[in-house]
């Protein structure tokens, strides 16, 4: 045995998922069939089902929990995106604090830090800033769910909020 898909039947892996933790002791693959029958009673048919007749339809009882589980995903991002942006501006903010350049306006000045320069320190102050927003953001949203499944808040307002509107 090759262990080589079979005509038709394409695999690969999705690579290192976003955020930390145990996420990328999971892997995310993929599996195409072109022109491959599966028999139905090979089939996972536990929140799509597939008729014999072709026609697919989603189990009533689960739709929640895959609606859930997609805006699950979205609440994470900004915590995730913000996380990564205050790791980045603490790198770079440390950096500049010991890091100098250009001299100052007399020849015999030494050079001055680059957290001294204004452009410099306005745009690490933003990134930080920006960090901190989006990981508040994030641990809101995280909230939001929680109360969303836990059915203290009505799912279309936990929707608004996933989806920004």
């Amino acid at each position: 045995t090759t262990h080589e898909p079979l005509p038709g039947v394409r695999v690969g892996e999705l690579g290192p998922k976003m955020g930390q933790g145990g996420y990328n002791g999971n892997d995310n693959g993929f599996l195409r069939l072109d022109h491959v029958r599966v028999p139905r009673e090979h089939l996972l048919m536990g929140v799509v089902t597939v008729a014999r007749d072709g026609a697919v339809s989603v189990n009533k009882e689960r739709e929640k929990e895959v609606y859930l589980t997609m805006m699950r995903i979205r609440m994470w991002l900004p915590g995730y995106a913000g996380e990564s942006i205050a790791k980045a501006a603490t790198i770079a903010t440390r950096y500049a604090a010991v890091r100098r350049q250009f001299p100052g306006s007399d020849a015999s000045d030494e050079e001055m830090k680059l957290l001294d320069i204004p452009i410099h320190y306005n745009r690490l102050l933003s990134a930080i800033a920006a960090g901190m927003m989006l990981r508040i953001a994030g641990h809101t949203a995280v909230g939001v769910l929680r109360d969303a499944t836990a059915r203290k808040i009505p799912l279309g307002e936990a929707h608004a909020i996933a989806s920004g509107t």
